[in-house]
Order: structure tokens, then C-alpha cells, then sequence
């Protein structure tokens, strides 16, 4: 069933940058910069540690203070496209955080200078396309998401098509950010998404809906705990961006059997496939893909069918979407025909 996965053509909708950095990188951009690494970051097994989000951020915090350099941040964006176009992905939507560029000491304008250039290197390269998504930092708190919201309204770029949050979901109330976000949904064209329904229940989707109203939501997979708020979502199209790994290594769930993706599905609510941070939680976007097929039993065409609708409900422009449902439609051919 799986053989041809990796032919697979594949959208990823969810992955922070810093959250590709593996440990070797780590290591290397510390000794860079002349940074000490704590190993109080590693398990015993060489790995980041995790466990749950407070401890997951301790390790991914410390790790995005290694980024000191324009220089790095094309490196790291660079390595992961190329990374992935080789997995079969033709389309990345990554989100980047310009409150840790400028705690390390790099410019809102040169942060995107640098990102800019490692995507149109690696699609000179490999023809992956990918844009950016602007990631607030949730446990940085409300002002700061307002602030970043002028500096990226003041900036415009061509490859920015969204602004969220990330962080602690723990940490302040949607209501908070309603502000933020209502000042980039009236002063720009960005596309809204938020962190909700991880590692806080039902109750956090309910808030982004009824304050920030998001056109999709990282995770969201603990809607499953409200019947009536999957009825919402699958009614009004809000996609989740879920990443199975990420929940099964954040203890979300104990183990793939105990994951709601197909209860999700099934609800119809349109899903996608992502790794969020892959060497963070010992994956990869195709290693996802994989598990789709695998653990939740799903179909070649449903993988397909997951990335259409990564690809219908990108932020990007309708013309690269209209490209990018091409080449899917391509591969789709060839499965009929075998």
C-alpha cells in the first residue's frame, strides 16, 4: 500500500522553523556563535526532550536563541525545503517568528531578506514553491502580538500570506489578541490561523472561533471532546492542521489507536498532514504521511485528498494554487492508470 508514498505529492501547512533544527544543527549554530548548548535539553538518548508543551518549549526556546545571523536563518529554511522537496512536497507554508529574529539581534527586514532568499533557492533548485506565515508568540503576551501586527502591516512582503500565534497554549485568553488580529484582518489581505485544541480542550476552539474566527487551526484535534463544535467546524470549513507525531510525543494522546483523526475526519471536517517540529518529535512530513496510511488506515486517494485540500485552503495566491492542484492532478492520473 505504502510504495509509492513517497512519490506522493505532498502540502504542509504546519511547521515552525526553528522547529527544524535537528540536534547536530543545534550544535553547530551554537559553536557559530559562540553560545553554550545546554545538554539539560537532550533525554539520555540524544534527543531533544519533550514530554508535554511547557518542557517541549523549554528545549525549542533554547534552541531558536542559537539563530544569531541573517545567514542562519537562510541555511535552516534552505536545508528544510530541500529536505522536504525530496519527500514529495511541492508546497510549504512555513511559519516564522519575528519576535526570536529580533531577540537574537536580526531585523524584521532582514529576516525576511533572508528567508526570501533560501526560497527561491531551493524552488530554483527543486521546484518546491513555499511561503511564510507569521507566528506571535502566545506566552509573549497581547501587546507583543499588537506590535508585530504593525511591524508586518508597516512591512509588506510578497511572500508573507498569514499571521498567527504559537507558544504556550496555556498562556493568556484568545480575547486578548482579538486587537492583533483584528487589525491585520482590516489593514491586509493575510490569511488567520491560531494554535488551539492541543494541550488546552474543546473550550480554547470555541474562543478562537468566537474571537480571532480563523480560517484554520493548528491541531484542533481536541474538538473531538464537543460534538456540537465539530458540527461547527465541519459546517463553516475550518481546516485543522493536525500532526499526528507532535500529539502521540506531546502526551495528547497515549498512542495512534487513542488519536481522533478519522473520528475527525469522518466528521467532515477538512484535515491536512504536517509535522509541526520534526526532529523535535523523531519525524518527518512523509513519516506523517506514512502514519495517515498506516496507523489511521487511510487510502493513497485520501492522502491525495488531504493534500487538495492543504492546497485549497493555502494562503497563497490562486494562480500558484491552480499550479500547484495541477501537478497533484498529474500524479492522481497516474494512479488510475496503474
Amino acid at each position: 500500500m505504502t510504495q509509492t508514498l513517497p512519490l506522493l505529492p505532498k502540502v504542509e501547512l504546519h511547521v515552525h522553523l526553528e522547529g527544524t533544527i535537528g540536534v547536530a544543527t543545534a550544535r553547530k549554530l551554537a559553536v557559530k556563535n559562540n553560545l553554550p548548548f545546554p545538554e539539560t535539553i537532550l533525554n539520555e538518548n540524544g534527543h531533544y526532550k519533550g514530554g508535554n508543551l511547557p518542557d517541549f518549549l523549554v528545549s525549542y526556546d533554547t534552541v531558536a536563541g542559537f539563530i544569531r545571523q541573517p545567514s542562519d536563518y537562510t541555511d535552516i529554511l534552505y536545508a528544510y525545503l530541500i529536505d522536504v522537496a525530496a519527500q514529495g512536497c511541492v508546497y510549504e507554508e512555513i511559519m516564522v517568528a519575528p519576535d526570536f529574529a529580533a531577540d537574537n539581534g536580526v531585523s524584521y527586514v532582514d529576516f525576511m531578506d533572508a528567508l526570501a532568499l533560501a526560497i527561491d533557492k531551493a524552488r530554483a533548485e527543486t521546484g518546491i514553491e513555499a511561503r511564510l506565515n507569521i507566528a506571535s508568540l502566545r506566552h509573549h503576551g497581547a501587546q507583543k502580538t499588537y506590535e508585530l501586527a504593525k511591524t508586518v502591516i508597516a512591512n509588506p512582503h510578497p511572500y508573507v500570506v498569514g499571521f498567527g500565534n504559537g507558544g504556550n497554549e496555556m498562556m493568556h485568553h484568545f480575547r486578548d489578541f482579538k486587537l492583533a488580529f483584528d487589525l491585520i484582518r482590516n489593514e491586509t489581505n493575510l490569511g488567520i490561523h491560531v494554535h488551539a485544541g492541543e494541550a488546552c480542550g474543546a473550550q480554547s476552539v470555541w474562543d478562537a472561533l468566537d474571537y480571532i474566527n480563523p480560517a484554520r487551526i493548528g491541531h484542533g484535534v481536541r474538538s473531538v471532546e464537543d460534538e456540537r463544535l465539530m458540527d461547527e467546524l465541519a459546517e463553516r470549513r475550518i481546516v485543522l492542521e493536525i500532526c499526528p507525531s507532535s500529539n502521540i510525543e506531546l502526551g495528547v494522546y497515549p498512542s495512534y489507536d487513542a488519536h481522533p483523526f478519522n473520528v475527525l475526519v469522518d466528521a467532515g471536517i477538512p484535515v491536512t498532514v504536517n509535522s509541526d517540529d520534526p526532529p523535535f518529535f523523531h519525524t518527518t512530513l512523509a513519516h506523517e504521511y506514512k502514519i495517515v496510511q498506516d496507523k489511521f488506515r487511510r487510502t493513497q486517494s485520501d492522502c491525495l485528498h488531504y493534500t487538495k485540500t492543504a492546497i485549497r485552503h493555502a494562503f497563497c495566491g490562486d494562480t500558484l494554487k491552480e499550479q500547484l492542484l495541477k501537478r497533484v492532478g498529474e500524479y492522481a492520473e497516474t494512479l488510475q492508470s496503474e
